[in-house]
């Protein structure tokens, strides 16, 4: 499948009317974050897309990222209070409604509370034999916060934070850590903007999309995301839609950003079936999808 041709199919499924659901990570696929996510603000083209895709009635757009919903509002030229689309949050542990007001909280996938209690246990020990290290369990995850250590040399923070991954890795060898969709919840990754470490989940965004009591499975699905590779905050999410048993309609569109590597598709590790090359792709994409959306067909 070329991008052309899931443009013809989006637009021809909304003029239509039948159901199409998109959910689309944030960094590096509708923007371009590099390395000062502060800055990062969606692509334009992407935003006047989405806003005019979900104007239609059976289209319904979800943002899924690992930032917090609040974050992620900041971030939006949108109401901070009642968003046009739903936001999961925290990699699916938060779900912000599409023009609602409250952030909801996913229930734990089966086997969390083990890993939280083991997590708990070592992030407890380090935060006691390191003076200004913060360690605790918030959203379903643990975070490493160095931001307060009272020798604030990086090389010192790195080695700290390197012997936490140690320990929480032999934890994550357990036979009672959760898999879902057929991979284990674990993302090690740096906030920058927040300088903490989340050092393991106990979500993954196919689990969030899995478990939301809006999802159609019978819709056209579409995940778009830029880390389908083994270890990826987004693989979980693509194996799901690309699972032809529980979306039946599903797509992944990947983009690259310069460095993912590519993952086709294949019938046993899922993949994508579209390779972007940048965000701005994505942008154009949504917003080309929106226009033909509008369009009489021709005869």
């Amino acid at each position: 499948m070329d991008i052309k041709t899931l443009i013809d199919r989006v637009s021809t499924a909304i003029r239509a009317g039948e159901r199409v659901q998109i959910f689309s990570d944030f960094d590096d696929t509708l923007c371009h974050s590099g390395n000062d996510p502060l800055r990062a603000k969606i692509d334009r083209n992407a935003l006047v897309g989405i806003r005019s895709l979900i104007n239609h009635t059976n289209v319904s757009f979800t943002m899924i990222t690992g930032r917090s919903a609040t974050n992620m509002l900041a971030r939006l030229p949108v109401s901070k209070t009642k968003p046009p689309f739903h936001i999961m949050g925290s990699h699916g542990t938060e779900l912000m409604r599409a023009g609602g007001t409250v952030i909801e909280k996913l229930p734990l996938p089966s086997g969390a509370d083990y890993i939280i209690e083991q997590f708990n246990k070592v992030a407890g020990a380090l935060g006691a034999l390191t003076p200004g290290l913060i360690a605790h369990y918030k959203h379903g995850c643990v975070n490493i916060d160095a931001r307060n250590m009272v020798d604030t040399n990086p090389q010192v923070r790195a080695a700290i934070l390197a012997e936490a991954r140690g320990a929480f890795e032999v934890i994550l060898q357990s036979p009672h850590h959760p898999v879902v969709n057929g991979e284990k919840i674990f993302v090690i990754h740096s906030d920058t903007e927040h300088d903490v470490t989340v050092l393991s989940e106990v979500f993954n965004k196919g689990y969030a999309i899995d478990n939301a009591d809006y999802v159609d499975r019978n819709a056209l699905t579409i995940f778009m995301g830029d880390s389908l590779s083994p270890g990826g905050n987004d693989r979980a999410a693509a194996l799901l839609v690309s699972n032809a048993e529980k979306f039946p309609q599903g797509v992944v569109v990947q983009v690259r950003n310069g460095r993912a590597p590519d993952i086709r598709r294949t019938a046993t590790d899922g993949g994508a079936d579209i390779i972007l090359n940048h965000p701005s792709e994505t942008g154009l994409f949504l917003l080309h999808a929106a226009r033909a959306a509008k369009a009489k067909p021709t005869l």
